[in-house]
């Protein structure tokens, strides 16, 4: 009994040790009679732990109770980093593919559809700065429907 114990221990460690642990995993959800533009969703990251270089992934959750009227919508993401007197000021503008060209949906999931972007830049993350990401949309109309919550994930790189 024993040995099997130790066994599950083992195979359980060095499961989570091969795991990269995000810093940071939030999601908000977006107004249920559409997301406008002035809306902005805002992350505020706590008290970074420790210095290292992260990248930051975007999630985007379509709803298929209300269905995104268009083929692929674009996001302009905001981070502002201090520490100290030191302000970091990052910006990018994402684009998600959400229909393709046949109109099927992308994303996997069954009532929300779960589409992730990595932004490819890398930034180090200092220990004792404070964060706070905005994201907003891009597109024309002012207001678009379908979409059902924005996350932000940082996960250290390998």
């Amino acid at each position: 009994m024993k040995k099997g114990a130790t066994i599950a221990a083992t195979i359980i460690f060095i499961l989570t040790a091969c795991t990269r642990m995000p810093v940071y995993h939030q999601y908000r959800s977006t107004p249920i009679g559409g997301w406008k533009r002035a809306d902005t969703l805002c992350f505020d990251i706590d008290t970074i732990r420790k210095t290292q270089t992260c990248q930051l992934s975007v999630g985007l959750r379509t709803s298929t109770a209300e269905e995104y009227p268009f083929l692929d919508i674009y996001l302009v993401v905001e981070q502002e980093w201090k520490k100290d007197s030191a302000t970091v000021l990052l910006q990018d503008t994402i684009k998600y593919e959400v229909t393709n060209n046949e109109g099927d949906a992308q994303g996997d999931g069954i009532m929300l559809r779960q589409l992730t972007t990595t932004i490819p830049k890398t930034f180090t993350y200092q220990k004792g700065a404070t964060g706070k990401i905005k994201i907003r949309h891009a597109m024309n109309p002012e207001k678009v429907t379908g979409i059902a919550d924005v996350g932000v994930e940082i996960l250290p790189v390998e």
